[in-house]
């Protein structure tokens, strides 16, 4: 007895078995179910007889065969060449299997997955400059992205970046906002607008001074050289900001300091001045001029001569004065623009005689008013002036003279007709 058998795949049970010499196999499917037949050793077990069943598939014709008892082998069976066969069922287990992986690691486990947790506008900038954004992001998934952040002005897009974080990063991203016109803003994120906030680009600080106060106003240094300046300036523009006050007499410099003004306001500023002498002064802050008459303000006495260019003659000058306030009278040569020849002040309510007037017609002219300034020689308050209309002939000889009685505050009588004349008509000593 020959010491190997046959044996083959059967598609139909799935496995090795043994087959008759006929090729059927002994679990009884035919042979043109057998395929990869091969020769292999028998076992030395002692075999037990097997009685092969008679099979009828369907639909092919049957068959009926006898198969005669043969030995079947107890040991493992061997796999035919190239390895056996697998059910399809089990590929498709496997491929759902992994199609189940794929589908957990991307519900749990994005590649990338970005949060912003805040994102900060400063509240207010300078008009020109930048405004300046930071945005708190984090890549809560495994793998690393990139994202595109999106800054919205008013709803409508302005500026973007776009950010790579690896899986878990996270990083504080700051947005520069540039050339923004003056006003307020609502800034949000596309894909985050619950959070964000108002931006107020503001318009440039803007100062001028208001006004300038000074005090006394004309001064009377007689009675002191201090005074007080009170400077109103403001703030036009929206942003907050230091402004110098420079303060000049004169064109000199005096005093300066910077003083603090938020947008759209004002403050008041106070200066102690000292000015060194009498004279019409110009004060000065940041441009802003205002007149300060600085005088000496003394009384001078009833028949005071300031100027006699006259003296060498006979003839006399008489001033009566009937009015409360205080005279000055000159004489210049005629016509307009002349020279003081003489000049002598008259209290009120007196009279005073010039003598020794030489011969010659004179223009006479004439201002009243109170508190004489000595140091500009004229009245700082109630102030008036005026012209005889016809000029006064002065004459003498060895015999006689020329006596001219000039009445003010008359009370009868034809007296000559006077004008009135400006104080830039009037004679300068």
């Amino acid at each position: 007895m020959s010491d190997t058998a046959k044996a083959g795949f059967c598609r139909q049970c799935g496995q090795n078995v043994w087959l008759t010499p006929e090729g059927v196999g002994t679990c009884g499917h035919p042979s043109s179910e057998i395929e990869n037949a091969y020769e292999t050793p028998i076992p030395n077990a002692e075999p037990e007889p097997v009685v092969v069943p008679v099979v009828v598939p369907a639909p092919e014709p049957v068959y009926a065969s006898v198969a005669a008892p043969m030995p079947v082998a107890t040991a493992p069976q061997l796999a035919p060449p190239g390895g056996p066969k697998k059910s399809p069922l089990k590929w498709i287990l496997a491929a759902v299997a992994v199609l189940v992986v794929i589908a957990l690691v991307v519900v749990f486990f994005p590649r990338a997955r970005f949060e912003v947790s805040s994102f900060e506008v400063p509240e207010s900038v300078m008009s020109g400059e930048d405004a300046v954004v930071a945005v708190d992001i984090e890549n809560k998934g495994w793998f690393g992205g990139e994202y595109d952040l999106i800054v919205l002005v008013d709803g409508e897009p302005a500026e973007s970046t776009t950010v790579k974080l690896g899986g878990g990063a996270k990083e504080l991203i700051e947005i520069p906002l540039t050339d923004i016109a003056p006003g307020k803003y609502e800034l949000t994120l596309a894909d985050w607008k619950d959070l964000g906030g108002t931006l107020w680009v503001k318009t440039d600080a803007d100062f001028k001074v208001d006004s300038v106060v000074v005090t006394p106003n004309p001064m009377d240094i007689a009675k002191g050289s201090k005074a007080t300046v009170l400077v109103s300036a403001s703030n036009a523009g929206e942003t907050d900001g230091d402004y110098t006050l420079s303060l000049t007499l004169d064109g000199k410099d005096i005093a300066e300091r910077d003083v603090f003004i938020e947008g759209d306001s004002g403050v008041q500023e106070t200066f102690d001045i000292t000015v060194p002498g009498p004279g019409d002064s110009v004060l000065a802050v940041n441009g802003f001029t205002v007149d300060l008459p600085i005088y000496k303000i003394e009384r001078p006495g009833n028949g005071k001569v300031f100027v006699n260019k006259l003296t060498g003659g006979s003839n006399q000058m008489k001033i009566i004065n009937n009015f409360a306030d205080d005279y000055l009278v000159v004489l210049t040569a005629p016509g307009e623009g002349k020279p003081v020849l003489l000049s002598v002040y008259v209290m009120s309510k007196s009279s005073t005689t010039v003598k020794g007037i030489k011969s010659g017609t004179y223009s006479v002219y004439y201002a009243y008013g109170a508190y004489w300034d000595t140091a500009g020689k004229k009245f700082t308050d109630r102030v008036g002036y005026g012209l005889f209309e016809t000029d006064s002939k002065y004459t003498s000889s060895s015999s006689q003279y020329t006596i001219f009685t000039y009445t003010f505050g008359a009370t009868g009588g034809a007296g000559v007709p006077t004008e009135d004349v400006t104080e830039d008509g009037f004679p300068k000593f």
